[in-house]
């Protein structure tokens, strides 16, 4: 019986997403042939697994780069005393703000949650890029960011720099340790079939891969 089966050929970091790309190999497997793993030709031992192509020990070299990206702003009583549901949602999808009452001299100031995201360690001793619109309101600097990495620890960052026609933002935190930094290359050997993986942390639902090819360039 002729299956198809794929092998994984050097994948090119850039930024938060590993790109890579497979080549097509046709191999005739005998019917009785005991079920194994594979991954960069070197097949393993594995119990109750089809024949498959797994790219996880390349992205255990990734993900350890990846953080989460929470902000909040700084406001009046009144206005977070809106549902705290209903203000994520609206924060997240760029929604305008509804009429809010004047202050009086009695409001407390609170720090409700304005968005989150994704972002990237490019340094050891903590620089890390993220998108401009994780980082904004409204077209407004948020007041308060924090970065959770893959390991929970959380720590307040500081926004260096921020370009919204690009929509980057470079931020900058005090690890207690070296961290982990994604391996920048040059985009320019990214080539249209490319298989590519977003790294994230999309709507809070913890670290996240997706696969996809690349369509143009």
């Amino acid at each position: 019986m002729s299956k198809t089966l794929f092998s994984l050929i050097p994948l090119l970091l850039t930024g938060s997403v590993v790109y890579g790309a497979i080549e097509r190999v046709d191999r005739e497997i005998p019917e009785d042939e005991s079920p194994v793993f594979q991954i960069d030709n070197t097949a393993l031992d594995r119990s109750n697994t089809h024949r498959f192509t797994s790219y996880a020990d390349t992205l255990d070299k990734v993900t350890p780069a990846v953080v989460g990206v929470y902000t909040s702003r700084i406001v009046s009583v009144n206005q977070s005393a809106r549902n705290p549901m209903e203000e994520f949602l609206r924060r997240y999808y760029g929604l305008p703000a509804p009429e809010q009452p004047a202050q009086g001299q009695d409001d407390e100031e609170r720090s409700v949650p304005a968005g989150v995201g994704s972002g990237v360690i490019v340094s050891p001793n903590g620089y890390i890029l993220t998108n401009n619109h994780v980082v904004t309101d409204s077209g407004e600097e948020v007041d308060e960011v924090t970065v959770q990495l893959t390991n929970g620890s959380e720590y307040d960052a500081a926004i260096i720099g921020r370009d919204p026609n690009t929509d980057v933002a470079l931020l900058k935190i005090e690890p207690r340790e070296e961290l982990k930094a994604i391996t920048m290359t040059d985009s320019e050997q990214l080539r249209v079939g490319d298989i590519v993986f977003a790294v994230g942390n999309p709507l809070e639902v913890g670290l996240t891969v997706t696969q996809g090819i690349v369509s143009a360039t």
